[in-house]
């Protein structure tokens, strides 16, 4: 089942979604499209900050790619942004710009 799941169930869930991705409306936006840097640096913030803790043991060149590997959390933010965009709480553009900074990070 595990191996079903992540080898070929996770990747159709990607694909799909990724069709959805409504990058026209994103950038037909201004507005929408300035969301994009603002959750890049809202995804380092959030979650790669934490990786500071690891300063004194690693030295800033491990650390600093500890931060990145933590702010990227893609399965997180598309399975949110499709949840959100079903149930009708957020918007496909904003969905969009969830999605494709995590794609960046990536």
């Amino acid at each position: 089942m595990e191996t079903v799941g992540y080898d070929f169930l996770v990747p159709v869930f990607f694909v799909a979604s990724g069709v959805r991705l409504d990058l026209q409306g994103l950038v037909a936006q201004p507005s929408s499209l300035l969301r994009v840097p603002v959750f890049v640096l809202a995804l380092l913030l959030i979650r790669g900050l934490p990786a500071l803790l690891y300063v004194r043991d690693l030295g800033w060149p491990a650390t600093v790619a500890v931060g990145l590997l933590q702010a990227t959390s893609l399965l997180f933010l598309v399975t949110a942004a499709t949840i959100g965009m079903q149930v009708g709480t957020i918007s496909s553009v904003t969905g969009a710009a969830l999605v494709v900074p995590a794609s960046c990070l990536l």
